[in-house]
């Protein structure tokens, strides 16, 4: 039997992302026979993730030292520290790293990787340091992992009256990009959903006869397949909705949130349109965005399938 260890983290500046990803990795790793004999999976995490991945029933190990597995695959929020690496490095047969592209120092374990699966878009082979980096490397939306909701459910966008919008700031939503999206969008003839994450509170400033607010939904796939056009705090859960057929409008939260953002809205077709920086956008610019997409909502639908088919999961664990 194979043995494989996560170590994932979650929380309310960490937000939701990684564990949601491990847990979809962890899932369709079960389906894959190694040998003769099903994968066997235990996950290293915080508090907050461990609610999450005991809701789904795998085993978690708490505490350190690691002991050893065959496999560790490792999907921290600003990658993989050198120290960090090398300790599974020592325990294991294979390290995979699912987010390898981190802030600096605290992301140089990715040169001791087999694999590294970035989950998004990248400028890796310019802005990054390579030396000593002996395993491979995957990039690109066919390799994002997302959960099984999101093969079967789909987006039926541009035919809705009125308008169904779709607000996401994420698990935590640090930049409190729903309330910034509920008033840019407050009078406007829209049909809205405010998705709210574990650890944020209700939204502000809605208005209940046009807006229904949806807290942790059991099924991501669903509450975002509702709409017309989603605004979402860039992340995976931009990915997640574009895999339904859903036009996203994106702000950022970071200058690298935009600069992927950027590179994802080059690729799709528009599918994605990169707003910028939270703080820096007006909601002059926020309305405007949802009411070109809505009217362009069918034709971008299809090129965010195209650009997101939603099957990275099994791509990863067949790997």
């Amino acid at each position: 039997m194979t043995t494989v260890a996560f170590y994932v983290n979650a929380g309310e500046q960490t937000g939701y992302g990684h564990i949601v990803r491990s847990l979809a990795l962890a899932n369709e790793l079960q389906l894959h026979v190694v040998g003769s004999a099903y994968c066997h999976i235990d996950f290293y995490t915080n508090e907050a993730g461990a609610e999450r991945v005991q809701a789904y029933g795998w085993p978690i190990i708490y505490g350190a030292p690691f002991i050893g597995h065959d496999i560790f695959i490792v999907d921290l929020e600003g990658g993989c520290p050198p120290k960090l690496a090398q300790r599974l490095r020592d325990r294991c047969e294979l390290l995979i790293i699912l987010n390898g592209v981190g802030y600096g120092d605290l992301d140089e374990g990715r040169r001791l990787a087999d694999l590294v699966f970035y989950q998004g878009v990248t400028k890796r082979p310019y802005t990054l340091n390579w030396d000593g980096f002996k395993g491979e490397w995957y990039e690109g939306p066919e390799w994002l992992i997302l959960r099984k909701d999101f093969q079967t459910v789909k987006a039926v966008p541009g035919i809705h009256t009125p308008p169904r919008v779709v607000i996401a700031g994420g698990g935590s939503d640090p930049k409190n990009v729903t309330e910034k999206a509920l008033r840019a969008l407050a009078g406007m003839p829209y049909q809205m959903r405010a998705i709210i994450g574990p650890a944020k509170q209700a939204g502000e400033g809605y208005d209940p006869r046009n807006t229904e607010l949806v807290f942790n939904p059991p099924n991501m796939a669903e509450a975002l397949a509702w709409g017309d056009v989603a605004v979402i705090s860039y992340g995976m859960t931009c990915f997640e909705a574009l895999s339904l057929g859903l036009p996203v409008v994106a702000l950022s939260i970071s200058p690298d949130h935009k600069a992927s953002a950027e590179l994802v809205e080059a690729g799709s077709g528009g599918a994605l349109r990169s707003l910028g920086l939270v703080e820096e956008v007006s909601d002059e610019e926020i309305r405007q965005a949802v009411l070109d997409m809505a009217w362009e909502a069918l034709g971008l639908s299809r090129s965010a399938r195209v650009f997101v088919d939603g099957k990275g999961a099994q791509r990863v664990a067949d790997r």
